[in-house]
């Protein structure tokens, strides 16, 4: 501890930021998972609830408020794309702000906007306020969605990333299953104008959530460093060291740290993401996670109904689709493990041929088992791509661009995958049915996914996310190297 707290206690000026993130980075990669780690996790694993609730209480709220009120086919359109149109709006002003002000701060504000909005959503008089007031909690939202796997990508080595990524996918799956439960029993217990009601007060809750983050979710020592605070991060780097010699393990010494400068650069612009020489990776990125979220949208929307097409009872159909999430959650933990051993672009592109095979068996067979085992398949493969798919983006970033490039990429996917997608479905419905669905889902996947991916995505295991980039990011090694 004597060897930590002296370097602690080195100012900035007796250092460059560039000599400082080398050793912060140095120190942090080669840390074993320890109780920080760990506490680490479970701050973070509340925020998989806050996205599925949110996301889960609108169907509750549509089938409860349709006798009440009495909307019309437009209404319940704005209804159920204004928090997804919301999330997509804030995400790239989120992602500049998560650069600017940090990642703590940001991530507990968007908690509390979108806690305190939805709650205020309860007081809706009619579906124009209530639209209104789902609109404005998803802004809020938009700033919480990935920074999870922000503070991963920083805090966490990269043998052991994608595990604990995997972990918080396997919490997301069960997550789903809170807000229909929730609304079961509102709906059991109290009048439907009181019930729903009280689903959108009850998000009031995740205000001692954002309490909790306040006390105990530090800085990223990454982000602190890029913004001159290099004693701040130094200190927190110390304090995880010491947790994880108390856990067994060594904490691995400071001294060797890497020879080349840190990849970072304080002079970083949110705008760096859509130009040379990141743009490149950009564009991969953002194709990725947009060709993977159309699979999740057929499949919890489509795989009831192709059951039933084929005499499977509707009921046992929504029994089946929960053992999906159920697969795609062990599918997201596996897929964590073997990201960490064999890397993350040959997991991804694995996942995504399997999910292919699986959707177009669902397109163009008859055969009842058939169907089951393409649609097992493709919970367990296509639910499952999403974690490393998520940390995969955010590893491509430099830390003081990290937010935005995220924010563009998870704009990028929602805003076509989630609302354009989403508002084409019916018409296509009405041109070829819901098999005509599945194999476009199958064809985005492929093309938008799989392909890129596979031909220009960078693998990034193994190795510094800022030593990654300093090998393939001149421009940002030349500038660190000046610093």
């Amino acid at each position: 501890m004597s060897n930590q707290q002296s370097v602690s206690d080195k100012g900035s000026g007796d250092r460059g930021r560039a000599g400082a993130m080398a050793e912060i980075e140095a120190r942090l990669d080669r840390l074993p998972p320890s109780r920080f780690s760990y506490l680490l996790l479970l701050l973070l694993m509340p925020a998989w609830i806050v996205e599925s609730y949110d996301i889960g209480i609108i169907g509750a709220t549509i089938a409860v408020i349709k006798p009440l009120w009495h909307p019309s086919a437009s209404q319940l359109g704005l209804l159920g794309v204004a928090s997804t149109v919301a999330i997509a709006l804030g995400l790239i002003p989120s992602g500049i702000l998560v650069d600017a002000l940090g990642r703590r701060r940001v991530f507990i504000g968007g908690l509390v906007w979108f806690s305190v909005f939805t709650g205020l959503t309860a007081f809706a008089p009619n579906i124009e306020f209530l639209a209104a007031g789902r609109f404005a909690a998803g802004l809020g939202l938009g700033a919480v969605f990935p920074l999870p796997y922000v503070f991963l990508a920083e805090f966490m080595a990269p043998e052991s990333r994608a595990k604990f990524v995997g972990y918080l996918n396997g919490l997301l799956t069960a997550a789903y299953v809170i807000p229909p439960l929730t609304a079961v029993y509102v709906l059991a217990h109290f009048p439907p104008e009181t019930a729903w009601r009280l689903l959108y007060g009850a998000a009031l809750l995740q205000l001692i959530y954002a309490a909790a983050l306040y006390v105990w979710l530090p800085e990223s020592p990454r982000w602190l460093v890029t913004k001159g605070r290099t004693d701040a991060a130094l200190a927190i780097v110390s304090r995880i060291e010491a947790q994880a010699t108390r856990a067994g393990p060594p904490a691995p010494s400071e001294n060797t740290v890497p020879t080349h400068a840190a990849a970072d650069t304080p002079e970083g612009n949110w705008r760096d993401v859509l130009r040379p020489p990141l743009v490149g990776r950009t564009m991969t990125v953002c194709l990725a996670f947009f060709g993977t979220l159309p699979v999740f949208y057929v499949l919890l929307t489509f795989a009831p109904t192709l059951m039933a097409e084929h005499g499977l009872k509707l009921a046992r159909s929504l029994e089946f689709v929960a053992a999906l999430q159920l697969a795609g959650g062990i599918g997201g933990l596996i897929q964590g493990f073997l990201a960490d051993k064999w890397g993350r672009r040959p997991l991804i592109i694995g996942y995504g041929l399997m999910t292919v095979a699986g959707l177009i068996t669902l397109a163009f067979s008859d055969s009842i088992e058939l169907l089951l085992g393409a649609s097992l398949a493709v919970g367990f493969f296509g639910l499952g791509i999403f974690p490393v798919t998520k940390l995969y983006v955010a590893e491509q970033f430099p830390t003081s661009i990290r937010g935005s490039g995220t924010a563009v990429t998870e704009a990028f996917g929602r805003f076509f995958g989630g609302v354009v997608f989403v508002y084409l479905v019916p018409s296509i419905v009405d041109i070829g049915g819901v098999k005509l669905v599945v194999g476009i889902v199958a064809a985005l996947l492929f093309f938008a996914t799989v392909f890129p991916v596979a031909v220009f995505g960078r693998e990034t295991r193994a190795a510094s996310k800022d030593e990654f980039l300093a090998r393939s990011v001149p421009k940002y090694h030349g500038k660190e190297k000046q610093a």
